[in-house]
């Protein structure tokens, strides 16, 4: 029956992939990825020699291509992006795989290999691709905070099944990457609490609010739920501007009488009690993780100081002084400095920079959603390596929203034009003199 929904579902999204609802396609892989990796974990559909997401990735480089073939200003509106790290990102992994210590860095069927880390990076691109309307944000955002209901319910559920008492709700899939979800498909209803306009619409994004803030506090990721606060403090901050005073109190107190009564409900007490536990002072072992990282790092020589150890350097760093389930850098810069060394990580943060930059100076009427999004995710990859399709999905989202206002939509062909030079919208250059 799964089977039959997947094949269904992918059979749309490829007619949709020559439409401009090209967004969709995106939005069904993000679903589809998150779901199946909790929800399904270990079944993944197959169709012939094909995994669902690997389908996916097909019909995305399809729908990629009909966009450059049918837009004949996609290539102006791309210069926008920060391509020059982007690209150095790309080269500083491949060359890493070059360099590596471990085997299998350049095996295709490694799920861990340096061609699937490719790929997601490739997400990136693709979805700032994608993104040709205002409104596509506001799909992506509908469908993570779809998403992250759906994960809250069976997390909820899942935990009803122990009475609420087993470790982090009894769920046997990794926390943090459950936690992503859910809380990123929080920040769209936060910004939804402050600009909608319908008091039953309010309600019910308090109560969906409710039901994930409760299983963030079952799954009881630390550094999940400080990303979120840091996420919607930011989001609710951006909104004093252009809120009456009364209006930002009355709609605070009550995201802030959500997230309390949160912590009444059943298995809330998860959340609290990871605080009790005989490793938080190192922070379940990140500490440890991290300073024995650095060490290893500064014993380097110059030349793996400046480019790193190389691909899945932690295998090698961290395997033999570490439990199987902590070999993990738990930490996405510390991830690029210790794999791709200083370049890389520097490469990195121009990535970000880029992308937080276009943010800020764009005029899209979710630009506040899109910075809360940003907040967290930054603040996420301090405690966890999140540089998957739940990092580079909504990154490039947000750059193909953020670089959209440059451009106004054709009468005829429905193609991008650049506006008139004498507009005054940013241009991809500086006009000659």
């Amino acid at each position: 029956m799964l089977s039959i929904i997947c094949f269904l579902a992918i059979s749309s999204l490829a007619v949709l992939s020559l439409t401009r609802y090209r967004i969709l396609v995106i939005c069904g892989l993000y679903s589809f990825y998150a779901l199946l990796t909790v929800l399904d974990e270990g079944h993944v559909p197959r169709f012939g020699p094909l995994t669902i997401y690997r389908a996916l990735y097909l019909i995305l480089g399809i729908a990629v291509v009909a966009l450059v073939i049918q837009d004949s200003n996609f290539l102006l509106r791309m210069r926008r992006w920060p391509v020059f790290s982007y690209i150095a990102l790309l080269i500083l992994v491949l060359g890493s795989a070059l360099y590596s210590q471990t085997n299998s860095a350049l095996d295709f069927d490694d799920s861990a290999g340096v061609w699937n880390r490719v790929v997601v990076l490739g997400l990136f691109w693709m979805s700032a691709a994608l993104v040709q309307e205002e409104s596509d944000v506001k799909f992506f955002g509908i469908t993570s905070a779809g998403v992250a209901l759906v994960l809250s319910l069976w997390v909820i559920w899942s935990a009803s099944q122990f009475d609420f008492e087993a470790l982090r709700g009894g769920v046997a899939v990794n926390q943090n990457h459950i936690s992503v979800f859910v809380l990123a498909g929080a920040i769209p209803l936060v910004n939804c609490l402050f600009s909608a306009r319908s008091y039953f619409f309010r309600v019910i994004v308090m109560l969906s609010l409710l039901l994930m803030m409760l299983s963030a506090l079952i799954l009881a990721s630390r550094g999940m739920i400080a990303a979120f606060a840091a996420g919607a403090i930011f989001l609710t901050v951006r909104f004093f501007r252009r809120l009456r005073p009364w209006t930002i109190i009355a709609l605070s107190t009550l995201l802030f009488l959500v997230i309390t009564t949160a912590f009444f409900l059943p298995g809330a007490g998860q959340f609290l009690a990871r605080f009790q536990e005989d490793d938080v002072g190192t922070f379940t072992g990140r500490t440890l993780v991290w300073s024995h990282s650095l060490r290893y790092f500064s014993e380097s020589g110059l030349a793996r100081m400046i480019f790193g150890q190389g691909f899945s350097s932690e295998t090698f760093i961290l395997g033999p002084v570490m439990p199987p389930g902590l070999i993990n850098y738990h930490n996405e810069y510390l991830q690029w400095l210790m794999g791709q060394g200083i370049v890389g990580l520097l490469a990195f943060l121009a990535l970000i920079y880029g992308v937080g930059h276009r943010i800020v100076v764009c005029a899209d009427p979710l630009k506040d959603m899109m910075l809360g999004w940003f907040v967290f995710l930054m603040v996420a990859g301090m405690t966890a390596t999140v540089g998957g399709h739940y990092f580079w999905i909504p990154l490039g989202v947000m750059v193909g929203t953020s670089t959209l206002k440059c451009y106004v939509r054709g009468s005829s062909t429905g193609n991008l034009k650049r506006p008139a030079m004498h507009a005054h919208l940013p241009l991809p250059f500086k006009p000659s003199t």
